[in-house]
């Protein structure tokens, strides 16, 4: 898996490329926790490049969100598709999803 992070209109966007999974989660957990000591209020997911997803990668997104709604801050998904928003629908990841990382801006704007 290869993170990278990025800030587009002062959201703090994770773009994830690979499997998501039992051995990459903490990876992923770890970028987290450093994009929350900076505050961000709103953080997005871009999965648009992920091809493997199962429930340790979903809970990990599901607790970031879980964790930003008590600070009244937002969790999105972008690019979610095929395999992997099957894998979000079944693990019932409620998530605010986009579909692609322009739709964000627009929302952003």
């Amino acid at each position: 898996m290869k993170l990278s992070t990025a800030n587009v209109h002062g959201i703090s966007v994770v773009s994830i490329q690979g499997s998501l999974d039992f051995y990459t989660s903490p990876s992923l957990k770890r970028t987290v926790c450093d994009i929350l000591v900076d505050g961000s209020e709103h953080i997005v997911f871009d999965l648009s490049e992920v091809d493997h997803l199962d429930r340790s990668g979903i809970a990990v997104l599901v607790g970031t969100a879980r964790q930003q709604e008590y600070a009244h801050r937002q969790v999105s998904l972008v690019g979610a598709g095929g395999d992997v928003r099957s894998a979000l629908e079944r693990g019932h990841a409620d998530l605010p999803m986009f579909g692609a990382v322009e739709e964000l801006h627009r929302f952003a704007a």
